[in-house]
């Protein structure tokens, strides 16, 4: 974009990094949860539909499946995409974690959710913020993070659907089911980037998922 690369050439990096993180926390604190995070229409509609028809386009061109054989896997993989979010133990989670399907655990849903010994750990070292709150806000709070808890598992479902139809179905080694999952199911594989990919995502926020989501 011209403008952020004049911005770069006339003003030091220091300016640009604070610009970049005033409209970063604007943008995560006040608009992110009403339009992304809290949103009901987001969350269980609009999201799980794109999702699932990126998948079934994907991998219908990959494998030549159709869109009702990754439905049938889908109602299969339930259990498992609950399993990533919740962070509870689950043999196929577990394989699509080592294999990078997913993130790792600092990545992913699953560290907001645990309750188990890691999940002590992380709250130790507070790295999750703290359970106790005031009852009030709690039962405010009660349905937009039911809203958020669905629909990270319902994000997580197409990923957990497809490794399990490619390793399963398919007979696809782990590792190169993996990475059609990384890049071609689902939500498209933000962590790819170049090397001013933060700060351009902070001047025109989703940009980098917009762009991933053509491959």
């Amino acid at each position: 974009d011209p403008y952020i690369a004049d911005a770069f050439a006339k003003l030091p990096g220091g300016q640009v990094s604070f610009v970049t993180r005033l409209l970063g926390n604007v943008f995560r604190g006040a608009v992110y949860p009403l339009i992304i995070k809290y949103n009901p229409g987001f969350q269980l509609f609009a999201n799980p539909i794109r999702d699932f028809w990126r998948t079934s386009r994907n991998l219908g061109a990959i494998t030549g499946t159709n869109s009702f054989e990754l439905a049938r896997w889908y109602l299969k993989s339930i259990k498992t995409a609950r399993a990533l979010v919740d962070g509870v133990p689950d043999p196929i989670a577990d394989n699509m974690l080592r294999n990078f399907a997913v993130g790792g655990p600092m990545d992913t849903w699953g560290t907001r959710f645990r309750d188990d010994a890691v999940g002590d750990m992380l709250k130790k070292y507070r790295f999750l913020p703290e359970k106790e709150q005031l009852a009030i806000k709690k039962a405010a709070m009660a349905i937009p993070k039911w809203i958020e808890h669905t629909g990270a598992i319902l994000e997580m479902l197409p990923k957990a659907a497809s490794y399990r139809f490619l390793t399963e179905s398919k007979a696809m080694p782990g590792p190169e089911a993996a990475m059609i999952v990384r890049n071609y199911v689902g939500t498209p594989n933000y962590r790819v980037k170049g090397l001013h990919g933060n700060i351009n995502n902070q001047f025109i926020p989703f940009l980098n998922i917009f762009l991933q989501g053509y491959r």
